[in-house]
Order: structure tokens, then sequence, then C-alpha cells
């Protein structure tokens, strides 16, 4: 049966809110008018009592054609895809075998042209899979450049077909194609060997769909198993951006309130980040925690920084553990905290030697350098780890003046110029 409700919506012309009952899905065996309805977008075009103006609604349909056994749903966000394919899943779950060979299921996300392709197609009585196969294959013959969809596109009373070639360029008018019996069949032969002719729990069947079925062997994962891994990532992104963002904004509790429970998940960037938010309150054993569990070439530079600053309590082979992370990635800042900690006797391994050497060492393996050109600048001040040598320490403050070095540099660099040394 078709179901209808009544929605609240917010016209973009006048701003104007008003009710509407809207189909959220019909049923073409009850109701004839349904496939007319679809191919037309009037079930996602609505009128403004206030304006008359008419728009475009975005809202969750389902189409259902009980004499072909089939079912579409649109689904125009997230979490109506989810609620689809959890649904679909439960069903198939329950009837196995039997509800498969009766029924085919399909979903469509956040593209109503491609949707309203989907419905015509089957039907028409085609089967999508081929079909997909098709436009691949047509695609691939063609050469195009710049295409932004290709469609199979169906005359009025659904005679007659053809390939519509739509382009990126908005200016650019589209092309059409006649459609060929003989290389559908070719390729319905293609997909049958194939073994993707009627799988069952396949939601998703559209371009992507056939690339992976074509290029993989063996068993052959549903391509919305991928697409549900994705948009949960993309979730995860935008909660992380909005964590991001509120801790930029100085809302730190709130921001780990976001942040806290991605890192539990084990989102790298929120438990770098959430080691930054912790830093800002100055809670260095959480910001030190969240640094070592993420274990990314920044996260590690950012533990270094709590290390040499003796901000958490740490050992020797825990510092050294993170400088070796970065110089394996030729990272100059784990050559650089090597310098410091053999600078001087405060964790008992002085060996200041050893710490110039950790410099230029840095400088061969090394893009960045700036900040290793001036510790070394430093040491051949001091002599430290080597002969004092006023001449090749202004050298180096010399050489990095222009790379917007700090002001430590300026300054010691200016001070050798007044006192003349170098």
């Amino acid at each position: 049966m078709s179901k209808y409700s009544t929605h609240s919506i917010k016209c973009p012309h006048c701003n104007k809110e008003f009710s509407e009952e809207i189909a959220d899905s019909l049923n073409v065996t009850l109701d004839p008018n349904s496939l007319t309805k679809v191919r037309s977008g009037e079930v996602f075009n609505v009128t403004c009592p206030e304006c008359k103006e008419r728009f475009f609604y975005n809202h969750p349909f389902l189409y259902h054609d009980m004499d072909k056994h089939f079912m579409v749903q649109y689904a125009p966000d997230t979490r109506t895809f989810k609620d689809f394919i959890e649904s679909a899943d439960k069903m198939y779950n329950q009837f196995g075998a039997l509800f498969g060979e009766q029924q085919t299921q399909r979903v469509v996300l956040g593209n109503v042209s491609q949707f309203i392709e989907k419905v015509e197609i089957l039907s028409f009585g085609f089967n999508d899979v081929v079909i997909e196969g098709y436009k691949e294959l047509f695609f691939s013959k063609m050469n195009f450049k710049g295409v932004s969809n290709i469609y199979i596109e169906f005359n009025k009373d659904m005679t007659d077909k053809r390939v519509a070639v739509y382009f990126e360029d908005e200016n650019r008018e589209p092309e059409f194609y006649n459609f060929s019996d003989e290389v559908y069949e070719s390729m319905f032969d293609l997909v049958k060997q194939l073994d993707i002719y009627d799988r069952h729990n396949d939601y998703i069947v559209d371009h992507r769909f056939i690339l992976k079925m074509f290029a993989e062997e063996g068993d052959k994962e549903p391509i919305h198993i991928e697409v549900l891994k994705e948009l949960e990532e993309m979730e995860i992104d935008k909660l992380h951006e909005e964590g991001v963002k509120l801790a930029k904004e100085g809302k730190l509790d709130e921001a780990i309130e976001l942040l806290l429970p991605l890192a539990e998940a084990g989102h790298k960037d929120s438990q770098n980040d959430i080691g930054v938010v912790y830093e800002k309150k100055k809670d260095y054993v959480n910001s030190a925690k969240w640094y070592k569990e993420c274990g990314s070439e920044l996260s590690t530079e950012n533990l270094l920084k709590h290390y040499d600053h003796k901000r958490v309590k740490f050992t020797v082979e825990d510092y050294y553990e993170a400088c070796e992370k970065l110089i394996n990635l030729k990272n100059a800042n784990g050559y650089l905290y090597m310098s410091y900690i053999h600078q001087n006797n405060d964790m008992g391994v002085e060996d200041q030697v050893k710490a110039f050497n950790y410099l230029l060492k840095g400088l061969i393996n090394c893009e960045q350098t700036v900040g290793l050109i001036f510790e070394l600048g430093y040491l051949l001040e001091k002599g430290i780890g080597c002969e004092a040598d006023q001449y090749k320490s202004h050298m180096c403050y010399e050489a990095i003046l222009d790379r917007k070095s700090s002001a430590v540099v300026h300054y010691n660099y200016a001070l050798q110029c007044y006192q003349g040394r170098g």
C-alpha cells in the first residue's frame, strides 16, 4: 500500500512554513498512477501556499512494484540510507532465500535522477546490473571527457529508450545515442558468467558497483558495506571538525565532550586534537596520554614537547622511543630532541659530542632544517660538544635569517655583530 504523512516544510523563496501531505511511499500495483508521479518528479515537488512558487522538496521516498517484485528507496541523507539497509537486511535474514528470489531491493543515495532512472529500468523489465555494465562499456568505448552522468532514458509511454550523456560543463548540451539491444544481450551473458546477475543482497547497483564486481575475484562484498563505512567516516570527520572549532572558540570542555568518544573509538586526528585541548587546559597527563595513544608524527612531536619541558613523568626509554619514531620518518625534531637530551645531565645520559653529532645527522637526512641549524649555531657559539667557533656559529644564524626564523635567531645574530664575534 501507498503511505502518506504530513510534513512541515519551509519555502526557500518566501521562508513561509506550512504543512503538506507528502507521499512517503507509492505502490504502483495498487496505484497505477505512481509511476507517472515518479517519472515526472511530482513526488518531490510542492507548491508554497503563500507565494505560489513550486520547488523541489528533498525527502525519503519508497517505490514498490509488487507485480514485478522490486522496491527502490530514495535516501536523501545518511540516516535514511542506514535505516533502509538495516530494514532490508532484517527482511532478507528473516525470509532467507525465498524472499531473495521474489524481491529486488535497491537504494539510491542523494541523487533523484538516478532514483528515477532505477525505477524506470526495473519497471521496463531490464536487469539493472546488466544496464550498469552496458553504460560502463558504452563510456569506455566512446572515450568521453568531462562526463557527469550517463542515464538510460525512456520515452513517455516507455516503448523506447536511449543513452543520454550529461557533462560537467553545464553550458554543454547533453548528447543522445541509440540503445543497442544486441550489446545489452552480450552484457547480459557476461554478467551471468561473473555470477553477479541475481545476487539478492546488493542494495546499491551503480557505476561503482560494476567496477568493483568486474575487478574483484572470489567473494565480492556488496558495495553498500563500503558506502556505510565511508559515510561513518564522513560523520566522524564532521564531528571532529566541530570539536576542533569549539576548541578554537575556547569552549574546551565542550570540545572534549565531542572529541572524547571519537578518540576512544580510535579516530587518530581526534586523539591528537583532544591531546591539544587537554594541553590548553594544562592537563598534561591526559594530554600526553592521548598523544601517545595517537602515535602519529604530529602527536609524537607534541609528546616530546611535554617530555622536554618535564610536564609529565617519563623514562629515558620513553624519550628515546619517541625520538626514534621521528628519526625513522626523517623528521628533524627527532634529531633535535635527541640532541637536547644529551646536552646536559638531567636524565643521566649527557654526551655533548653525541648531541652535536645528532644535529649533523639531521642536516644530512632531513629537509626541514631551520631548527637544526639554529641549534648547531648555538652549540658552536657555546662550544658544546665541539670547539667554540664564533664564525661558524654566525654563519648558521645568518643562513636562517630569511626563513621565518624566530626573534631569538635575530637577537643572537645581532648580538654577535654588536660584540664583533664571528
